[in-house]
């Protein structure tokens, strides 16, 4: 696995969804 740095960029499988977050797979910045 690649090491995971602080300004780096990787899409996150965010479901389930809570409240009126967006579901589904989104850039999560590290």
């Amino acid at each position: 696995m690649a090491e995971i740095l602080r300004g780096d960029i990787f899409w996150a499988n965010l479901n389930p969804s809570i409240g009126h977050e967006q579901a589904g797979f989104r850039p999560v910045l590290i």
